[in-house]
């Protein structure tokens, strides 16, 4: 500690100048250099600490913007994926409404193919002298129209339809004989059901 003397010096008692005194302490010195020392350490430790603190903000800045550009990256992938979705979800209906019309064309093709058999049965099965002047097909159902000469060639035909497996139920609704130039014809109209021969 350092201690200033204002008062005039008593040894010089006469004229002379007036001289002051200056006296350091030694004991204080030694805290008053520690304390120094110490604040010199705080001020050292805080500029320290704020730069290193800088340095750290600057960092996790720089991973920040990392991180929201990876984020930036996944959302477009995302985004990216969902019109994928989007498209497959659309291939997969198409795919079900082309399945779901090939099984209709399957199913017309073989119901088409039970009626082809079952017109060329009647063509092989037809007597000589039996022909036809209609043949109607509606809701799975034929309906025929003709003439024959006798009755015996009109029941040979009945006969043969309903021992097939190509028709089911047939039915005789007319027979009724019609004269012509030619002779007397049988005029006759059968229904018959389709069979279901795969």
């Amino acid at each position: 500690m350092i201690k200033i003397n204002l008062l005039k010096n008593r040894s010089m008692q006469g004229g002379g100048d007036t001289t002051y005194a200056v006296s350091i302490d030694r004991g204080g010195n030694e805290v008053q250099k520690e304390a120094v020392i110490k604040i010199l350490l705080m001020g050292i430790f805080a500029v320290v600490l704020v730069f290193v603190e800088n340095h750290n903000v600057d960092s996790l800045k720089e991973e920040q913007q990392r991180y929201m550009i990876q984020l930036n990256e996944l959302q477009s992938q995302v985004d990216k994926l969902k019109g994928e979705t989007t498209k497959v979800a659309e291939l997969e209906k198409q795919s079900k409404e082309l399945e779901d019309k090939m099984k209709i064309m399957k199913q017309l093709s073989k119901t088409r193919l039970r009626e082809l058999k079952a017109l060329d049965y009647l063509q092989s099965v037809m007597p000589e002298r039996v022909w036809l002047s209609a043949l109607i097909y509606n809701e799975e159902k034929f309906n025929l129209r003709g003439y024959a000469l006798t009755d015996d060639d009109l029941t040979d035909l009945i006969q043969s339809l309903d021992k097939s497996t190509f028709f089911t139920d047939v039915i005789l609704l007319q027979a009724k004989e019609q004269n012509t130039p030619e002779g007397t014809l049988k005029n006759f109209e059968i229904t018959a059901g389709i069979g279901a021969v795969e």
